[in-house]
């Protein structure tokens, strides 16, 4: 039994031993594999550097014979720029010459075109001058049309309060005069005690004081009304004048080689054509105090009709 099983110990371990040494194998020609394509590829690459070297020898070569054909062209060129520097020493003697004659034509040019610098300064001011009083007349605009709307305001609220003072002043009469047909009746009533006088005579005299107090705040609003037509008149009397055509400013500029600038008076009306096409009616608002007094009107009238 120990024999069998000596022997079958050393077969297992012949056999692992021969596998090791297949895997071992196998590894050394996997690596003999890869040396031997590192060795081609470093001796590719040697074979390539040792040819580029040879490449750059040649071009240095070619890059020394351009060199030296370049600077014998260089100097050639740098004769004939000596020649030339001659030549332009006597041209630039002519031109001096020249130069004198057209600082005298200069001269008189600057003049002139300083006189029409000042004519064109005139102009640009005149536009401006022109421009202000379109601004004050968009303004004054704007401010006829916010009296306007004021004025539809007011003319509305004073309807208003008139209707409600016909509706206060209407009933109390037919109410008032039914107190004395009861005294002529068939039957005597009952005599009034003086507490029901009294109370009578109060009633009526506190209506007398709403009316009263209804017709001040009439005559208060069409006191207001009045002013703000005033108010009105007045601004169309100032934007009447600003409504008439500007008058036209002509200035001319002639000039040898440009065409001459627009006149001021097709430049304003240029300006006034694209204000006007760009104008557009403002949000006129009513006036904070106006508002505020109207508002503080409405609910003391509205207690003093209720």
């Amino acid at each position: 039994m120990s024999m069998e099983e000596t022997l079958n110990e050393t077969q297992n371990a012949l056999e692992e031993f021969q596998m090791t040494s297949r895997e071992l194998e196998e590894d050394l020609e996997r690596e003999l594999e890869q040396s031997e394509k590192k060795y081609k590829e470093l001796k590719a690459k040697n074979e390539s550097l040792i040819r580029d070297s040879e490449e750059w020898k040649r071009k240095y070569l070619n890059a020394q014979t351009e060199a030296n054909e370049n600077q014998r062209q260089m100097q050639r060129e740098l004769d004939s720029l000596r020649n030339l520097q001659e030549e332009f020493v006597v041209k630039t003697r002519d031109l001096e010459i020249n130069c004198d004659d057209l600082e005298r034509n200069e001269r008189a040019a600057t003049s002139s075109l300083l006189d029409l610098e000042n004519k064109y300064n005139k102009a640009i001011e005149r536009n401006v001058i022109l421009e202000n009083e379109l601004e004050g007349k968009n303004s004054l605009i704007e401010q006829v049309q916010r009296l306007k709307d004021e004025l539809k305001d007011v003319h509305i609220e004073l309807a208003i309060l008139k209707n409600k003072q016909d509706g206060d002043l209407g009933p109390p009469r037919p109410s008032s005069e039914p107190v004395s047909p009861p005294k002529k009746e068939i039957y005597n009533p009952p005599a009034p005690q003086p507490s029901q006088v009294s109370q009578v005579s109060t009633t009526n005299t506190g209506r007398l004081d709403q009316n009263s107090n209804t017709v001040k705040m009439v005559q208060e609003m069409v006191g207001r009304v009045k002013s703000i037509e005033a108010r009105l008149v007045s601004c169309r009397s100032l934007v009447s004048p600003l409504l008439a055509p500007p008058p036209s400013y002509s200035t001319t500029m002639p000039l040898a080689s440009q065409s001459p600038p627009p006149s001021p008076k097709s430049r304003v009306d240029n300006s006034f054509r694209s204000m006007k096409g760009a104008y557009r009616r403002p949000s006129i608002q009513k006036s904070k105090a106006f508002s505020m007094s109207i508002n503080q009107m409405r609910p003391n009238a509205m207690s003093k009709v209720q």
